[in-house]
């Protein structure tokens, strides 16, 4: 990789500032170029070929700007299949981790959360990946759409978010929860 490329970095949002922090710690003497799609945030709640239309876009985008990698700072864009993104463009590109063996080396008994945009959880991908890690794992996934537009609106100490999250979060303490994977905002 020629070190004078930056190395861009997508999200539907602003959640993916927090990979974005990691990556400038890992590589210092990177530059980046963050793009994070708040215009039409939330993803999670459209179709795929509307996000499959958004993501070509930023990623022609970023292909005029030279990157020379693209991490998907997205989980329901990495849902959608970073490796159809793969191999369309002369750069990498690199997805976010389902998780799995960290969940399950966090439960002892194997009951797994999910919390995850409604695409996310509709797409059944990290109950796959966990399921297939540990068939007898107990995963309980959850859409959360209410998160996006409180975390993106930045109510970080609100009521509405500690409601929401409430909300979310009971049928995990009924069924006895021990790992949360937030695959999401």
């Amino acid at each position: 990789m020629d070190k004078m490329q930056p190395i861009g970095v997508l999200d539907s949002g602003v959640g993916g500032l927090s990979v974005l922090k990691c990556l400038h710690q890992m590589l210092p003497h990177e530059d980046f170029i963050y793009v994070g799609d708040t215009a039409r945030t939330p993803y999670g709640t459209r179709s795929e070929q509307e996000i499959r239309g958004f993501v070509g876009e930023i990623i022609d985008w970023l292909t005029a700007k030279n990157v020379k990698q693209v991490v998907i700072a997205c989980n329901t864009l990495t849902m959608l299949g970073v490796d159809s993104l793969r191999g369309t463009h002369p750069f990498r590109v690199v997805g976010m981790s389902k998780g799995a063996q960290q969940l399950l080396a966090a439960s002892p008994h194997k009951k797994i959360g999910v919390l995850a945009t409604q695409f996310t959880i509709a797409s059944g991908l990290h109950k796959k990946a966990i399921l297939a890690a540990d068939p007898q794992a107990q995963v309980y996934p959850v859409a959360c759409p209410k998160f996006v537009p409180l975390i993106e609106g930045e109510q970080f100490e609100s009521p509405e978010l500690r409601q929401a999250i409430a909300e979310y979060t009971e049928p995990f303490k009924k069924a006895g929860v021990e790992a949360v994977i937030l695959s999401c905002t």
